[in-house]
């Protein structure tokens, strides 16, 4: 987790994925590990939706609702 403006202490939950240091901001407001290839993306678990859903996915890609190693159309041409 980020410092808050004052940079007097840690925030307390996130609320954008930039309030936190590594991974992506959940729709619980916790600061969570980027998801592997495969795993379901979506803006309904992220805490701000303009985000984006591939910000959730390690590779920085999701297709289908579906983290992928690439930008493709179809999830299915992307996990093997």
């Amino acid at each position: 987790m980020t410092c808050n403006a004052s940079g007097t202490a840690c925030l307390g939950a996130c609320t954008k994925n930039s309030d936190c240091t590594t991974g992506y901001c959940n729709a619980s407001g916790q600061c969570v590990t980027k998801l592997a290839n495969g795993n379901a993306c979506s803006t309904a678990n992220l805490a701000n939706a303009s985000d984006g859903a591939a910000s959730m996915c390690n590779s920085g890609f999701c297709a289908d609702g579906y983290c992928c190693d690439t930008a493709c159309d179809d999830a299915d041409d992307c996990i093997d």
